[in-house]
């Protein structure tokens, strides 16, 4: 029997309010050295993890031979029972944790892949809370338009060198901007303006500070009515008047300034990324990346090997073929962990939800769908802003895409025929 004293208590309350992270100790242990279940090794006096570059040599005690053969003799019976067995299988490599402890869902999968960047990097969140959330909840009234999906350019986007958003990267001490025109301003800043004119509306941007605006401020029934006469897509910020003063998201505030209806002053609250170090996140996902475009490339180097060699028949072969159908999952699952993560960031239920990199995040989104927006429109086509993706109404889309990405040195989406 024995009992805690108040500072061992008080540390552990600290702990859970704070996010800690409490894992167990063989996952703590191979996380601390970067290694998994089922990777291999290699002993030369000292252990060393092998690459990645086949299916492993590994065996099961419940099972008779290597991993391989087992998968041979499993695509034999049922193709979907093997790649529900590759799936768990993968999913404890890139968790780094037992079978029989996989998260179910797809949100525990990302809680608990960006639960073990954290832990790796021994890094606890602050509590915070959330700035705005607008419930806002956009529908698809675009059906026929093209839709160009951003999903993988997002994590590209939030990493190291663009916008380096992560954990211990937003507003960091190391990087604080001097001015307004430093790079490394971030779309969430609010910035502070003085209008120019009287009775002056605009749409936002940001379709949360539009909402909390709305909700915060008086004139409700003037800004509805405004709404519905112009046929507005969202709920309008105003009225303003002469010598108003009111802090506005960085991109609204550029383009009143633009159009001569307000004045920059100087009371901003700032938002930036670090531009000396990048951070884990960010490293994490450029990893994810590389494996990726590995394994993407061993998958075409089997195909082509396929077809040379059985002709024809290569699709029968491929779906007999342990190493297709390995590489096939780990692909799958990589790219799901890596398109996928940016969004949970941002969401609520998120374990490790971080107001301040939530912003940013959601502020990327919309500023980068601007651009596209404002850049099609600007090249004979139309384009609208639906979710965190663009529908895009136009004759070459190909090209307005391809133009867009070098105009803007991004990552090129991927349009969705």
């Amino acid at each position: 029997m024995f009992s805690f004293d108040f500072s061992v208590l008080k540390e552990i309350n600290s702990l859970i309010e704070n996010k800690g992270i409490l894992l167990s100790p063989e996952r703590q242990f191979l996380l601390l050295r970067n290694w998994s279940f089922f990777d291999e090794f290699e002993v030369n006096g000292e252990i060393k993890k092998k690459q990645l570059e086949g299916i492993p040599e590994i065996a099961f005690n419940f099972a008779s031979g290597s991993l391989k053969e087992n998968l041979s003799e499993m695509l034999v019976f049922s193709k979907q029972n093997t790649k529900e067995f590759l799936s768990k299988l993968i999913l404890s490599n890139v968790l780094c944790t037992k079978l029989i402890d996989l998260p179910k869902s797809k949100s525990h999968i990302l809680d608990s892949f960006i639960e073990s960047v954290l832990f790796k990097n021994n890094f606890v969140l602050p509590k915070k809370q959330a700035k705005f959330d607008s419930g806002f909840v956009e529908k698809n009234r675009f059906k026929d338009l093209k839709k160009v999906d951003f999903s993988f350019v997002w994590p590209v986007l939030f990493s190291f060198p663009f916008y380096n958003l992560g954990f211990n990267s937003v507003n960091c001490s190391c990087c604080k901007p001097d001015s307004l025109n430093e790079k490394n301003i971030l779309p969430s800043s609010l910035i502070e303006i003085k209008f120019l004119e009287e009775g002056i509306y605009f749409e936002s941007t940001n379709s949360e500070f539009s909402s909390f605006f709305h909700s915060n401020s008086s004139g409700k029934e003037k800004r509805l009515k405004r709404k519905n006469e112009w046929n507005l897509h969202g709920i309008p910020l105003g009225p303003f008047f002469r010598n108003d003063v009111l802090r506005v998201p960085l991109n609204d505030a550029v383009r009143l300034v633009q159009e001569e209806k307000a004045v920059f002053l100087s009371d901003h609250n700032l938002s930036w990324f670090c531009r000396k170090k990048e951070n884990f996140l960010s490293i994490e996902l450029n990893e994810l990346n590389k494996k990726i475009v590995f394994f993407d490339k061993k998958l075409t180097e089997i195909e082509k090997n396929s077809i040379k060699e059985n002709g024809i028949g290569f699709s029968l072969f491929l779906d007999s073929s342990p190493e297709f159908n390995f590489f096939s999952e780990f692909v799958v699952l990589l790219k799901s962990i890596f398109s996928s993560t940016p969004f949970h960031l941002i969401s609520l239920s998120f374990v490790f939800f971080d107001a301040d990199l939530a912003c940013a995040v959601r502020n990327v989104f919309s500023s980068v769908l601007l651009k596209f927006n404002e850049f099609s429109n600007l090249n004979s086509s139309k384009s609208f802003i639906s979710s965190n993706n663009v529908l895009l109404d136009s004759d070459n889309p190909l090209k307005v895409i391809s133009d867009f990405s070098k105009n803007q040195n991004l990552p090129v989406p991927e349009l969705v025929v």
